[in-house]
């Protein structure tokens, strides 16, 4: 079953100088139900701007996304994003940010709690379930961010490059938790990255964009068996043939730019 289906998207903003900005052109892809998907692409190429589309955030100028045989007309629980900026509360302790959105949503303290220290203790936060952003390192203020958007139980997770900010080594662990979470969960995951050796460690599927207007360049298939090491000559192989298309795909944005 198809999770989500983005259909024909295009999307024009108007800026203060009533000038039109041609983000996204004609973007059709489809997502299936608990499936991992990549969006790989050069800056400006419209990555964020669909992903804020299919969260309801924004409305496209064409086309439609339909969210398990629903048109996607809002944000919605049933959909959640996760951020490169962590977003947090800085006066909530950890307990209290992952908690938020279950008592914006009129879960008692006690039910609440509960349920937030289950996925406490699924991103490995148990000893600082007290503490403050101010008292934690970027990646378990990550961590925190995964957790309070899983704790809403949505259907579908976006992640807009979500370890971007992050060194390459709490990188590459929290890559490995994200997947040991997501075998757990059986979530469908959209995620932005730069990195085509994240996408490749990750993805069921890799969707490269390109163009300026953005759209869909390439979308390749990831068949590696699950434990993925990047020095194994499919690794290897693959990686070499996406970086082709990115690179393709950025020659693409700067031929437009000139």
């Amino acid at each position: 079953m198809n999770a989500l289906v983005v259909d024909n998207i295009s999307k024009t903003f108007i800026t203060k100088n009533k000038k039109k900005v041609h983000a996204i052109s004609n973007t059709s892809f489809t997502i299936n139900e608990n499936e991992f998907v990549c969006i790989l692409g050069p800056s400006g190429g419209g990555k964020s701007t669909l992903l804020n589309i299919i969260a309801g955030f924004e409305e496209p100028t064409s086309g439609q996304v339909i969210a398990h045989g629903q048109k996607i007309n809002g944000p919605s629980p049933s959909r959640i994003m996760v951020f490169q900026e962590f977003a947090l509360f800085p006066w909530l302790s950890v307990l209290d940010n992952i908690s938020f959105g279950l008592e914006m949503k009129g879960m008692g303290r006690v039910k609440r709690y509960e349920h937030a220290k289950y996925y406490v203790a699924l991103v490995g936060l148990e000893k600082f379930v007290d503490s403050y952003p101010s008292e934690l390192s970027g990646g378990m203020k990550q961590r925190v961010a995964i957790a309070r958007a899983l704790a809403m139980q949505p259907d579908i997770l976006l992640m807009d490059e979500p370890f971007g900010a992050l060194d390459a080594y709490t990188r590459e662990n929290l890559q490995q938790e994200l997947l040991n979470i997501w075998e757990k969960e059986r979530k469908t995951v959209l995620f932005v990255t730069h990195s085509v050796d994240e996408a490749v460690t990750m993805a069921d599927k890799i969707i490269i964009m390109a163009g300026s207007p953005g759209t869909i360049h390439n979308e390749i298939s990831n068949t590696l068996d699950r434990k993925r090491v990047n020095t194994e000559p499919g690794f290897v192989e693959l990686k070499a043939q996406i970086q082709k298309y990115v690179q393709r795909a950025g020659n693409l944005n700067a031929s437009l730019k000139n």
